[in-house]
């Protein structure tokens, strides 16, 4: 009996609530039915919770039947926790390099709004270097106003 994935049926991997052995079958079944059909990637591997309860898995599974079949279940479900640990670290590698390109363009900038204004000074109209340098100071307050991330105070994480 071949069942299709939606996205109603990934709602509940989202939770890392304990899970009886019907839930965990079901996860199992429904995982592995995504990974075989190649539906395992960077974008869901965050709601994919299969190697968060793989122990919990292993238990429910009976090993007692046959040592062939249950060593091709194990191999496969240890190859899809497998893609789904390397679409998380895919996700995790992207946005990291995004994040670094964001900081790196705002460095720029700051940078260019700096040599801009050392460049404004060697002008020969005073006038117009005066309100570019008023004009860029302006800008360099508003970037250097920009909120900071890291929280200093411990009593604002706890809230």
């Amino acid at each position: 009996m071949m069942t299709t994935i939606t996205t109603t049926d990934t709602d509940f991997f989202a939770d890392n609530q304990p899970m009886n052995d019907e839930e965990l079958t079901k996860l199992h079944e429904s995982t592995l039915q995504m990974f075989r059909s190649n539906k395992i990637g960077p974008k869901n591997a965050f709601d994919i919770v299969l190697i968060d309860y793989l122990p919990a898995i292993f238990e429910a599974t009976s090993f007692e039947d046959d040592h062939l079949n249950n060593f091709q279940s194990v191999g496969t479900t240890l190859e899809t926790s497998a893609k789904i640990y390397a679409a998380r670290i895919d996700s995790l590698y992207s946005e990291t390099r995004k994040t670094q390109s964001i900081l790196r363009s705002t460095n720029d900038n700051f940078n260019r709004l700096i040599d801009d204004d050392d460049d404004d000074i060697d002008g020969s109209n005073e006038d117009d270097c005066s309100q570019r340098r008023i004009s860029n100071n302006k800008k360099i307050r508003l970037l250097m106003k920009r909120k900071k991330t890291i929280v200093t105070d411990r009593n604002k994480l706890l809230l």
